[in-house]
C-alpha cells in the first residue's frame, strides 16, 4: 500500500469510528498534507498554520485529525478543510399503500 492509500485508510477508519465520512476530496487533501509532511515534520490539518514557535503540544494539536474536527463536523456538518463530513441519513421511502 503506498503512502497516499495508508493515510485515506488510517483517516477513513478515524471517521468510522466517529460516524463521520471521508470526504471526495480527500485524496488531494492527503497529497497536500504529505508535501507538508516533509518539510513540517508531521501530516497537518492543511487548513492550519504550523509555526516555528509552536510548543509541541501546540503542534500535536493539529495533526490530522486536528483536535478541532469533531466539533467542526457536529456543528457545521464538516471539518473546516472539508476532510472530514457528517454521514448523510439516507431516508427510508415507504411505498404508498392505496
Amino acid at each position: 500500500m503506498d503512502r497516499e492509500a495508508e493515510v485515506i485508510d488510517r483517516l477513513t477508519k478515524y471517521a468510522a469510528e466517529k460516524v463521520f465520512v471521508v470526504s471526495k476530496t480527500a485524496p488531494s487533501l492527503v497529497r497536500a498534507m504529505l508535501k507538508g509532511e516533509k518539510k513540517k515534520g508531521g501530516l497537518y490539518c492543511p487548513c492550519r498554520v504550523v509555526r516555528e514557535d509552536m510548543t509541541g503540544d501546540e503542534k500535536k494539536a493539529i495533526l490530522c485529525p486536528c483536535n478541532f474536527c469533531d466539533d467542526e463536523v457536529k456543528e457545521d456538518g464538516e471539518c473546516l478543510c472539508g476532510m472530514f463530513e457528517k454521514k448523510k441519513e439516507m431516508k427510508t421511502i415507504l411505498p404508498r399503500v392505496l
